[in-house]
């Protein structure tokens, strides 16, 4: 009677081919892995460099835009002076900026209209009451896509209010 199993010598050499082509097979995948790994952080790093100079030039380091404006208006013997007239550009956003100054010392209200010009043309205008002749007045302008290199100012005093601070004597008798 003949014995059809395999010895231990045949099945030996089978369990050293089979771990021989699983340690190729393993070593294979685990340098795909670490490759695809590599590739991956390099990816990474250049979109997060690319993603910090996006923020850094837009952000961070912008360089404020500001202009000094003409003062064109007309009526300089009023009781008000405009100075300091100023758009700034910051971050794509545009201000206004100027000082009103009183000549009286008892003028209380002053209501103004403001005229910036592009071309000899009104493309803002905006009327304010101003009280308190200390500080600078700042606008946005939203939506102005003009080039503020060729803006010039106006302004037209509207109404002005002088606080009264004198008693007059009664007479009595």
């Amino acid at each position: 009677m003949k014995n059809k199993a395999f010895t231990l010598v045949e099945l030996l050499a089978v369990i050293i081919i089979i771990s021989v082509l699983s340690l190729i097979i393993v070593s294979a995948i685990l340098t795909y892995i670490k490759n695809g790994k590599d590739s991956y952080n390099e990816n990474l790093k250049e979109e997060l460099l690319i993603i910090a100079m996006i923020i850094y030039f837009t952000s961070f380091n912008r360089k404020t835009d500001t202009i000094t404006l003409e003062n064109i208006s007309e009526q300089n013997d009023n009781d008000i002076t405009i100075n300091n007239i100023i758009i700034e550009e910051n971050k794509n956003v545009k201000f206004l900026n100027f000082d009103v100054q009183k000549k009286l010392t008892n003028l209380s209200l002053v209501e103004i209209e403001i005229h910036l010009l592009y071309q000899n043309e009104i493309v803002f205008t905006d009327t304010l009451s101003i009280e308190n002749f200390d500080e600078t007045i700042k606008l946005e302008l939203e939506d102005f896509n003009y080039d503020i290199n060729n803006i010039k100012f106006e302004y037209i005093v509207m109404q002005s209010s002088i606080q009264d601070d004198s008693t007059t004597p009664i007479k009595t008798g």
